[in-house]
C-alpha cells in the first residue's frame, strides 16, 4: 500500500506510485486544519479544486483533524511537524518563514470588510462617531494569534487581546471591551452561534472597515508535490468558473447585505502584512456603489 508520505512527505510522485495508488482499496485523507462551521467554505473549496485534479489527489478525501479550540499557533506547528497535512488561514511573517504558502485568495477579500458588533446601548455613541474616533477611540477585542492584529495595531487601533476566541463575544457583552471587528464572511454565523446574546449585542449600522487581508492554504515546507497539486487545482476552477459559483452560492446572504449596506467604509493600510501581497480580487462582490478611498477616509 502506498503510504502517506509518498504522496505528503515532499516526495515527487512517480508513475509506479500512481499505479500503486491506483490499486489501493481505500484513499487518503489529508488532515486539514482549522475547522468548524466558520471555516467550511474553505474546505468545500479544496475538495472541489481536488475533485477537479489528477489521481492520486481526485481521490483523496479531507479530514478535520482537529477541534474548533485548536489555536492557529497551534495548527502552525502541527503543519510543521507533518501532523497536519493543510491550513488556511491568514498571512503572517512567522508562517511565511516556516510554512508554505499557495499564493490564491480564499475568500476573494470579503473576510477584509469588517463588520462591527457592539452592544445595544451603544449603538446611538456608535453612530455619532467620526472615523477617526472610530480607529483610534474605540477599543476593540480580539484573537492574539489571528493573521490581522498587526494589520489593526499599525492603523493604530485599541485592541484587547486575548486568548480565547470562543469567549470574544461573551467579553463583549461584559464590558472588558467596545466593539468586535469580524469578516463580512464570518459575523452572522457568529452572531447565530451566539444567539442567547441578542438582547445584548447588535450589528452596528453606520460603519465598516476594509483592508486587504488574503487567506491562503498552507503546507509543511518541502511539500512541493502538495503545494503543486493545490496550485493547479485553483487555478483550474478559477479558470473553469466554479470557483466563483460555489463563492457566490455560499456567501449569497452576506453579498446581499453588502450590496443593501449604506454603511461609511473606512479603508485601512495593509502595509504591516509581510510584503508584497497582491491585493485580492473584490470584483465577485463588491457593489459598484460602494467606493474605497485612501487609507483612514471614508466612503
Amino acid at each position: 500500500m502506498l503510504r502517506r508520505r509518498d504522496l505528503l512527505g515532499g516526495l515527487a510522485l512517480a508513475p509506479a506510485a500512481s499505479a500503486v495508488y491506483a490499486s489501493t482499496p481505500s484513499s487518503i485523507a489529508l488532515r486539514v486544519f482549522p475547522s468548524g462551521s466558520a471555516v467550511d467554505f474553505r474546505w468545500d473549496v479544496l475538495r472541489l479544486a481536488l475533485a477537479s485534479s489528477p489521481e492520486p489527489w481526485r481521490s483523496m478525501r479531507i479530514e478535520e483533524a482537529g477541534a474548533e479550540a485548536v489555536t492557529q499557533g497551534r495548527t502552525e506547528l502541527l503543519l510543521q511537524d507533518g501532523q497536519a497535512d493543510i491550513g488556511a488561514f491568514g498571512i503572517t511573517a512567522q508562517r511565511m518563514a516556516h510554512l508554505r504558502p499557495i499564493r490564491i485568495d480564499l475568500l476573494k477579500g470579503l473576510i477584509g470588510l469588517r463588520v462591527l458588533v457592539v452592544r445595544r446601548d451603544d449603538l446611538d455613541r456608535f453612530s455619532r462617531m467620526t472615523d477617526e474616533e472610530i480607529l483610534h477611540k474605540v477599543r476593540y477585542g480580539t484573537h492574539q494569534q489571528w493573521a490581522d492584529v498587526p494589520i489593526m495595531q499599525g492603523n493604530g487601533m485599541q485592541l484587547e487581546l486575548v486568548s480565547s476566541a470562543g469567549k470574544l463575544y461573551q467579553m463583549l457583552a461584559t464590558g472588558r471591551f467596545e466593539a468586535l471587528s469580524r469578516g463580512a464572511n464570518e459575523v452572522f454565523a457568529e452572531m447565530r452561534l451566539n444567539a442567547e446574546l441578542a438582547p445584548q449585542l447588535a450589528i452596528e449600522p453606520t460603519h465598516t472597515l476594509y483592508y486587504d487581508y488574503p487567506v491562503w492554504y498552507w503546507v509543511r515546507r518541502g511539500n512541493e508535490p502538495l503545494a503543486q497539486a493545490l496550485e493547479a487545482g485553483l487555478r483550474s476552477i478559477l479558470r473553469d468558473g466554479s470557483f466563483r459559483e460555489l463563492f457566490l452560492e455560499k456567501h449569497k446572504a452576506e453579498i446581499d447585505f453588502v450590496r443593501k449596506s449604506r454603511r461609511r467604509v473606512i479603508r485601512l493600510s495593509s502595509a504591516a502584512l509581510p510584503q508584497p501581497v497582491e491585493p485580492p480580487d473584490t470584483s465577485w462582490w463588491w457593489p459598484s456603489t460602494l467606493s474605497l478611498n485612501p487609507v483612514g477616509k471614508r466612503s
